[in-house]
């Protein structure tokens, strides 16, 4: 009984060819091994070889759109511009455009002299307070602006903080004015101001893209009725820090009071790659309506099936759930004024003794002063650069963005290890307070918690204990990155004042004197506050190596 074989034989096929040339040979063997007798003449001018050419063509495009598409799902190999910006806002990298300088301006005003308690000194009535936003420019024309007010009239310890030298004496030799100077930090580009009229419908995640490229800083965004617009890293970020001018007695080390504030309107901002320009995304909730949930209720959006026996297919739209001030409020019907700051690049670092005049300058005097020496005074101002500027840069490149993705997606929104911590402690902002220097240790009493010391320096940079100021707003900043189950107890870490004693014999061809002054320098430099952290040991070996090899 013979048992016939009804099994198709496979056919041989290659999945390795790519290129046109590849798969066109693969065809051709292919057809010439199993179709001989149906197209023999398979040359560049006959049916079969456009045939050939068709497939190979179909395939060759298939293969490399395949890879084409695969590369772009890493930012290592991307080349397209839109998904190398969707790569980086993944990973955490935010584009930005040329940053500005950074220069150091001694802003002088010529100022009468007055008698206080026997002794000459400037008139503290026609001391001015320069108001942050006044602009200068440098002779390449680039401007340069104030953000904070500057006053003149500011003390430390009962004493200027303004440096003065006399101008003028009067025919007793007495000073008649006095040349009284301050320098002030100013950030390089020009501010604007751009208003939105948005329409009174009502759009989830409205975008809104500013005409100016290059942007640094948007400054302030305010809508119609007052309400003001904060700029988060995302839309989930319902609250943000806030800065309170500090009235307490420790004003001069910790000019401002941090504060954390709900921010019920805010935006986010991004940076296009390819043209620079600035958008700027709203939430998704309505100001309009009441909305106190913080989770949609599933019950609003739901079929009406009250008095109905049968539905019919109905669409529902997904982004009807998404209609809540979780995500922060879109504006309707209302005029978005933005006010903001742009320009940047390596041209912005002048030279010194280049900005050297006032394009905008806004000054208030007390009100015990007179318009006419107001005047004398305004018109008296000179202004100069001692060094040059700094900070400058052109644009980061595609492939500078791509170095930053390892850092970025190692970098963490919270404070998990010592280092951590410490990190978040030196980075504060300085008018929040400054630890000059910061010691993390567990605590004897209970080991669920961990004491944070730190210590500060006063204007003569001497080591003093920190200002409850700069505690509270440690405490405050500190606990939006602190893990749930973490407790730090903030001390002041114990400052201890110490001599050295030590006795020498010097050669007898030695200056006595001179040997002495020597090795007092070498220790001092060795003793150096910048050269310990907090309970770091002093080794007596290394006084002794320093006193035995002077």
């Amino acid at each position: 009984m013979s048992i016939k074989n009804n099994l198709r034989s496979v056919k041989t096929r290659s999945y390795l060819n790519k290129d046109f040339d590849s798969l066109r040979a693969d065809l051709l063997r292919y057809v010439k091994s199993y179709f001989p007798d149906r197209i023999q003449d398979f040359s560049e001018a006959s049916v079969g070889g456009m045939f050939l050419d068709m497939a190979a063509y179909a395939g060759d495009v298939s293969a490399y759109y395949l890879d084409h598409q695969f590369r772009e799902l890493s930012v290592d190999t991307a080349v397209e511009t839109k998904n190398i910006q969707n790569l980086l806002r993944m990973a955490g990298v935010k584009v930005v455009g040329a940053s500005p300088a950074i220069v150091d301006i001694q802003i002088s005003f010529v100022v009468p002299a007055a008698v206080t308690d026997g002794s000459y000194s400037p008139d503290e009535n026609y001391l001015p307070v320069l108001i942050g936003g006044s602009a200068a420019v440098s002779k390449s024309g680039i401007p340069f602006e104030i953000d904070d007010d500057i006053d003149y009239a500011k003390k430390l310890n009962r004493k200027l903080v303004s440096t003065y030298e006399v101008g003028t004496r009067d025919s007793s030799q007495n000073p008649a004015t006095y040349i009284v100077s301050r320098t002030a930090t100013c950030l390089s580009g020009r501010q604007t101001s751009e208003n939105f009229t948005v329409d009174s419908a009502f759009t989830p995640f409205r975008t809104i893209s500013l005409s100016n490229s290059n942007v640094t800083e948007i400054i302030s965004v305010f809508d119609t009725e007052g309400n003001r617009y904060y700029e988060v890293d995302a839309l989930s970020q319902d609250s943000v820090f806030s800065s309170v001018l500090n009235s307490g007695p420790d004003q001069d080390l910790a000019p401002y009071v941090l504060e954390l504030i709900p921010a019920p309107y805010r935006f986010t901002a991004s940076m296009s790659l390819g043209s620079g320009i600035t958008t700027l995304q709203f939430g998704s909730g309505d100001a309009q309506s009441l909305d106190n949930d913080i989770i949609p209720d599933p019950g609003q959006v739901a079929l009406p099936l009250f008095g109905r026996k049968q539905v019919s297919r109905v669409a529902i739209d997904p982004s009807s759930i998404l209609g809540t001030s979780t995500l922060g409020y879109s504006p309707t019907g209302t005029t978005l004024t933005i006010k903001y700051r742009y320009g940047g690049g390596v041209d912005h670092n002048v030279d010194a003794d280049t900005v050297t005049e006032f394009t905008r300058l806004s000054l208030r005097f007390p009100n015990t002063s007179s318009q006419a020496t107001n005047s004398r005074v305004r018109a008296s101002i000179s202004v100069t650069n001692e060094e040059g500027a700094r900070g400058g840069d052109s644009a980061p490149t595609i492939d500078d963005l791509k170095i930053r993705v390892p850092a970025a997606r190692n970098a963490q929104n919270r404070i998990v290890s010592v280092p951590d911590l410490l990190s978040r402690v030196y980075t504060m902002p300085a008018s929040y307070g400054r630890a000059y220097r910061a010691g993390v240790a567990p605590s004897r009493v209970d080991p669920a918690v961990t004491n944070l010391y730190i210590c500060s320096r006063d204007a003569e940079s001497k080591i003093i204990v920190s200002p409850d100021t700069h505690k509270k707003n440690l405490r405050t900043y500190l606990n939006q990155f602190r893990l749930i189950s973490d407790n730090i107890d903030i001390l002041d870490a114990r400052i201890i004042n110490y001599t050295v004693d030590y006795t020498v014999t010097v050669e007898y061809d030695q200056n006595k004197r001179t040997v002495l002054q020597a090795i007092n320098t070498r220790l001092k430099t060795l003793l150096a506050t910048t050269n310990f952290q907090i309970s770091q040991p002093i080794v007596l070996g290394d006084l002794m190596n320093v006193i035995v090899n002077t």
